[in-house]
């Protein structure tokens, strides 16, 4: 049996609709500019070149994109962190190899796992569709047995993403000091949200904050080398 809400439920809920869409509006708003932040000064600071500043800045679009393609930029997102985890994990494991690497074809294979990916989540979309009514909402697009397929391959790339990370803070642990260990363990937070990447990268990086300061015209900033985000390696 239908029943009609009285007059106050009919306020409250229009309340509550519109505040929750504009927290919503407002946190992508918020994501938008400081992933835009985040890659224009990656794209225009020369400091910022080393791989795992490129799979930053290119997390930081894809978090863009999930803003207006949702699917496909959460998918990107997601392994790009990923990607962040591994690289971190090599250079921190194996520095003299991670030095000498060809970083060209290095790259390119975290941008051809990231391309495989997408396009795993793609075919799920397309193959398993079927044309009926949903709620709209992001896992909507999954129908069928794409929706299980789908959430068990984002919860394994998240798991080793946070794998790769946690084991990297370990390595750093037994190998360094630990304020690195502290900054390298934050770098888990940035999974918390596309909102907070910019300001963890800020917040945990020197190198990321004058940069920042650089590109903005920020004056009374200091020049100083974290050592963590910019490891010695060969130019592309």
């Amino acid at each position: 049996m239908h029943m009609e809400m009285d007059s106050s439920e009919v306020y409250f809920y229009r309340f509550a609709t519109k505040f929750f869409y504009s927290i919503f509006a407002f946190l992508s708003a918020a994501g938008v500019v400081c992933n835009l932040i985040l890659l224009f000064t990656t794209i225009r600071s020369k400091s910022l070149r080393a791989p795992c500043n490129i799979l930053i800045g290119s997390c930081a679009l894809f978090d863009v994109v999930h803003q207006f393609l949702p699917e496909l930029g959460v998918a990107a997102g997601s392994f790009a962190v990923l990607s962040i985890g591994i690289d971190r994990f090599l250079s921190v494991a194996t520095p003299h190899y991670y030095r000498q690497m060809n970083v060209p074809a290095y790259l390119s294979i975290h941008f051809l796992a990231i391309t495989v990916f997408c396009a795993y989540n793609a075919f799920l979309i397309v193959y398993f569709y079927r044309d009926h009514d949903v709620i709209c909402n992001m896992p909507s697009v999954f129908h069928g047995n794409a929706v299980s397929l789908w959430a068990y391959s984002s919860a394994a790339v998240n798991v080793l993403a946070f794998g790769a990370y946690v084991i990297t803070w370990r390595l750093i642990k037994a190998k360094y000091n630990k304020r690195l260990c502290y900054v390298c363990f934050a770098s888990i937070f940035v999974n918390l949200g596309i909102a907070v990447k910019f300001l963890v990268y800020y917040f945990t990086s020197t190198e990321y904050k004058n940069a920042v300061k650089r590109r903005f015209n920020v004056k009374d900033y200091k020049i100083r080398q974290s050592g963590l985000y910019q490891p010695s390696i060969s130019k592309m």
